[in-house]
């Protein structure tokens, strides 16, 4: 491929043969006229390619330097809407777990109203994580009173250890839960604190994974 600027050498060898091969003048003529006209598209086509990519590489330079302020705004843009995903994901995460304990309420309400006996199950663990026995006071919801009442006696002959429990109504308390009084502190097994942990649970292990 010839260079842009450049032409091809006129060789007599080419032109004496083509003269030679017959027909009339003018018929050579117009051969030499027609090769001579290739040969000069072929040598304006190469020009207007060389020229055509050196004014594309000119311009992508060109557009490059004027599309650093874009591109410096576009990734900006980016990095913002990164951060507003990571606080829509982070506040969809709290809410999430928000509703699991909604919804967990919900659940442990209905199992209550079919099956009230299981607050003997909450006392029972309640009881069993205190350390200092000499004397407690139970807290229970009132409409739990009764039934608590009536079984708690075997609970704390099972757990060994209790020497006075008393068993008190106390409003603030959930159906279904309990708190425990010792001489050294309490002990919230009501059902909202429970819940509420679980919640506390589930935000500390997303933010583990997330980290």
């Amino acid at each position: 491929m010839n260079e842009v600027g450049a032409t091809a050498p006129f060789e007599f060898e080419q032109l004496e043969a083509t003269v030679h091969i017959g027909g009339t003048a003018s018929d050579r003529a117009a051969i030499i006229l027609a090769e001579a006209r290739a040969e000069a598209d072929a040598l304006r086509a190469e020009a207007r390619r060389a020229g055509y990519e050196a004014g594309l590489a000119e311009g992508r330079t060109a557009a490059d330097q004027e599309l650093v302020p874009a591109r410096s705004a576009l990734e900006q843009a980016a990095r913002l809407l990164a951060a507003q995903l990571e606080e829509r994901a982070e506040l969809l995460e709290r809410q999430a777990a928000e509703l699991a304990v909604r919804l967990a309420e919900r659940v442990v309400a209905t199992a209550l109203e079919v099956r009230p006996e299981l607050v003997l199950d909450t006392v029972r663990g309640a009881l069993r994580g205190v350390l200092e026995r000499d004397r407690l006071v139970l807290e229970v919801n009132p409409e739990d009173l009764a039934l608590v009442q009536s079984g708690v006696a075997e609970i704390a002959a099972q757990l060994g250890g209790i020497r006075s429990l008393e068993v008190v109504a106390e409003a603030r308390v959930s159906r279904g839960g309990c708190v425990v009084r010792t001489v050294a502190g309490e002990i919230d097994a009501t059902i909202t604190g429970q819940l509420a942990r679980a919640r506390d649970v589930i935000l500390a292990a997303l933010s583990s994974e997330e980290g």
